[in-house]
């Protein structure tokens, strides 16, 4: 039993540790944070939409958009892949891997695979002398659906199934995930989506809710091909009572070269550490793409994706 509860206690440390940096640093613990489990299903592994401040339930339309908005692919006509690494802070390290195929001009299929490591975390007792090291595993994979009803609609859904790992103690859980985009315009698109709904997931006898995300968005397309802005409103219940903001722009420079910035309005109070603001660049040539995304964490650090991406 003294094991177990050590056990659980080091998770507690893990999800807490992958809370600060995914749910906004401005947010207290007494507001909520870190009151869910499975903080990693919250982690943006796509370069682009990261660096336009993860304000990507509208627009979603590549193999990063199941992670935004699973309804995002429906129109895409193409076999698409991408890879992405992601150098978080504290020793964290995420990998996904994500594939989409089309099946005729209404539906697509996308499969992908996700992986998150810890890194070596010391292990102390009571006193704070060191006694060991211990680290943390946690895998996701997902399938996604979309259908499109002509040129202006469509909606999509994600199945997830997860797994958490510390020590010789595993957790499973399940989650889904369903959005819909509407296209106002050629140039105007609305999202909604809402992510991890499940049952919650337990560890070592303790059950959590997973973090539930309700999020709206919108795109504007100024100039088609060279410059949108996107912006998300996103709530999530278990987390906290208040209502973030997104904004996101992209610029391509030419025809293979591409500007990115964003911003998290929920981190405006921290401002001064450049805390919620996120920038990039993409490079595109014969079906290849190269992302890079860089979004800091003020006095936490830095963090730094890239994304590789082919489509065929």
């Amino acid at each position: 039993m003294i094991i177990k509860r050590k056990i659980t206690m080091m998770f507690k440390i893990v999800e807490l540790a992958l809370s600060l940096v995914t749910i906004m640093p401005s947010y207290s613990l007494a507001s909520g944070t870190g009151t869910t489990g499975a903080q990693f299903l919250r982690l943006g592994a796509g370069a682009r939409p990261v660096a336009m401040g993860g304000a990507y339930t509208a627009l979603a339309n590549d193999a990063n958009g199941p992670q935004y908005n699973p309804a995002g692919i429906g129109w895409n006509q193409n076999k698409e892949a991408i890879a992405s690494y992601i150098d978080y802070l504290q020793g964290i390290t995420y990998g996904y891997v994500g594939y989409i195929q089309p099946v005729g001009q209404k539906d697509n299929f996308g499969v992908a695979l996700a992986y998150l490591n810890s890194g070596i975390i010391d292990q102390t007792d009571l006193s704070g002398t060191k006694v060991g090291t211990f680290s943390s595993n946690q895998s996701l994979v997902m399938l996604t659906y979309a259908h499109n009803f002509g040129s202006r609609f469509a909606l999509g859904a994600n199945l997830k199934a997860f797994q958490q790992k510390i020590e010789a103690e595993s957790a499973n859980g399940y989650a889904v995930d369903l959005g819909t985009i509407y296209k106002v315009k050629p140039n105007l698109s609305l999202g909604l989506a809402v992510q991890n709904l499940g049952p919650g997931v337990t560890f070592v006898k303790e059950k959590d809710p997973l973090p539930v995300t309700f999020k709206f968005g919108i795109l504007y397309i100024f100039v088609e091909d060279i410059f949108c802005m996107s912006a998300d409103a996103k709530y999530q219940p278990k987390e906290t009572n208040k209502l973030s903001e997104n904004v996101g722009l992209e610029y391509w420079v030419s025809k293979n070269f591409a500007f990115r910035a964003g911003y998290d309005t929920a981190n405006i109070n921290d401002i001064e550490n450049f805390t919620g603001v996120s920038a990039g660049m993409g490079f595109k040539v014969a079906g290849v793409n190269l992302n890079y995304a860089w979004m800091p964490y003020g006095l936490l650090g830095d963090t730094h994706r890239i994304s590789l991406g082919f489509k065929w």
